[in-house]
C-alpha cells in the first residue's frame, strides 16, 4: 500500500515545487532529488525499504509526472545543463601545492585526511 501513496505524493510535490524565490527547479536538481528520495528510503531510518524510485516500471506515474515537469522546465529554460571546464596545469598545480595537499607537508594530507 505504501508505495502507492509514496507515488502519489511524490506526482502532487512535484507538480507543484518551487525554490523559496518562486523561481523553477532546474531539471538537474529534480534529478538530484529523486535520487536523493531514494537514498532515503533505502536507508537504515526508512521503514519502507526496499523502494526503487528510479524503476519506471514500477512508479508509471511518478515518472509521467516528472517527464511533464522536465518537458515544460525544458520548454521553460530550466532545462539547460552547465557544463564544467576542464582544469588547467595551473590550476592542478596550485591544488598540488597547497598546503592541505602538498606532499612537502607531510601534516597536510594527514590533517586533511583523519582531522
Amino acid at each position: 500500500m505504501y508505495p502507492n501513496q509514496l507515488e502519489e505524493e511524490l506526482c502532487k510535490y512535484f507538480t507543484v515545487c518551487y525554490k523559496t524565490t518562486s523561481d523553477e527547479y532546474s531539471v538537474t536538481s529534480l534529478q538530484f532529488a529523486i535520487n536523493a528520495l531514494n537514498r532515503y528510503f533505502n536507508g537504515e531510518t526508512s521503514k519502507i525499504k526496499p523502494i526503487n524510485l528510479n524503476n519506471k516500471k514500477a512508479h508509471p506515474d511518478l515518472w509521467r509526472t516528472l517527464n511533464g515537469k522536465i518537458k515544460t522546465l525544458s520548454a521553460s529554460g530550466y532545462g539547460e545543463t552547465n557544463g564544467s571546464d576542464a582544469l588547467t596545469i595551473d590550476k592542478v598545480q596550485r591544488i598540488l601545492l597547497h598546503p592541505q595537499t602538498s606532499k612537502l607537508n607531510p601534516k597536510g594530507l594527514l590533517n586533511g585526511i583523519f582531522f
